[in-house]
């Protein structure tokens, strides 16, 4: 918990790769992360959260902690989640949400579409 919580304050998130690795050395102690923690799988542990949120195995007060940190339980809801705020962004700009296909707000919508959307059944 204490690598998730050292997580967030580097990053601002808990957006951590499946393969993220706490850093290790003088540098990584430098902007927070202690000794004790260096080398461990951080990303794994939070996949591993995921899973064990996912099946009902996690106790309620775990789930809190997690939830406080910014969890994201599931990556499907924070792709849709990004589309519809980039949506969003693109009409208040400009009054409608029709974008050309290679439009984007702040990085995103357009362009990102089709490869957010799940296959289509036959496709």
């Amino acid at each position: 918990m204490e690598a998730a919580v050292i997580y967030v304050r580097a990053h601002g998130d808990l957006k951590v790769p499946f393969t993220y690795r706490v850093p290790e050395g003088e540098e990584a102690e430098g902007i927070g992360w202690p000794a004790s923690l260096a080398n461990f799988p951080l990303g794994q542990w939070i996949a591993d959260a995921r899973r064990f949120y996912a099946r009902g195995d996690m106790d309620e007060d775990r789930i809190e902690q997690l939830e406080k940190l910014g969890m994201i339980w599931s990556h499907f809801d924070v792709a849709r989640e990004e589309g519809l705020s980039a949506a969003r962004g693109w009409a208040a700009e400009h009054g409608h949400l029709p974008a050309p296909l290679d439009a984007a707000h702040q990085g995103d919508l357009a362009e990102e579409r089709p490869r957010r959307r799940p296959p289509r059944p036959g496709a």
